[in-house]
């Protein structure tokens, strides 16, 4: 069982919400590791099936910070948006070379880049990127507010996604555990009490599991990064 959203629902999500906002031809880059090759795969196979194009695919090795290569291709491609899977790090590079050099493409990415430190980098270059989330610290839902406000308190900074994930993670164990007789729980009945897990009203959504699959069942919330803030958007 997993508590996360995987690329392969990710992936799709994302390139639906571009294609809808009238993007036809998009640039792909992504960080080289199976994670980056998932984010890449599942975005151009969900953007190909809305009858989209994508003009190119690029990875980078983990660490690169010049990106000015790969804009320079996108460049002369002039796709009408740019897909990046990546972490703040490299993203905060990209989207403030991608600035330098002029390209004014519309960016899109994943759940990956929801991390103040990338505002923090890119600093005014991170203004406009779209992307999607399970967990929004600056949510005035009174739940989501006591955990945000419980983790300030004890660590100094906001919580962001994995923070999130691994809380929700830690109390639909719990849940699990009592439903399936707390200290008379067997692993076989802690299994099936995670099975029928519905609905789990956590930090980060509503979360069930596909009986099949068991991948997590929960919705994605849509961000933009405007005025250095993260906003949900429609």
């Amino acid at each position: 069982f997993r508590n996360i959203n995987t690329q392969a629902y990710e992936g799709p999500l994302i390139a639906n919400w571009a294609f809808s906002q009238g993007v036809k031809k998009v640039a792909v880059v992504a960080i080289q590791n199976d994670w980056g090759q998932s984010a890449a795969k599942n975005f151009v196979e969900g953007f190909k099936a809305q009858g989209g194009t994508a003009l190119d695919v690029e990875y980078f090795n983990p660490g690169t910070r010049d990106f000015r290569a790969i804009l320079t291709k996108i460049g002369r491609s002039q796709p009408d948006a740019i897909f990046i899977g990546a972490f703040y790090e490299d993203g905060s590079a990209f989207l403030q070379q991608k600035v330098q050099m002029g390209l004014k493409q519309p960016v899109y990415s994943t759940s990956s880049l929801y991390e103040q430190k990338l505002i923090d980098l890119a600093g005014p270059a991170a203004n406009g990127l779209h992307l999607t989330t399970t967990f929004l610290s600056t949510s005035t839902e009174p739940h989501i507010a006591a955990f945000v406000k419980a983790y300030e308190a004890r660590y100094a900074s906001k919580p962001q996604q994995f923070a999130a994930q691994a809380f929700d993670a830690t109390n639909i164990m719990l849940n699990a555990i009592v439903a399936a007789g707390g200290a008379n729980a067997t692993r076989a009945k802690v299994r099936d009490a995670l099975a029928a897990t519905k609905d789990f009203p956590g930090v980060t959504g509503k979360t069930s599991f596909d009986p099949v699959t068991r991948e997590p069942i929960k919705l994605l919330t849509k961000l933009q990064i405007r005025d250095g803030k993260y906003v949900s958007v429609k």
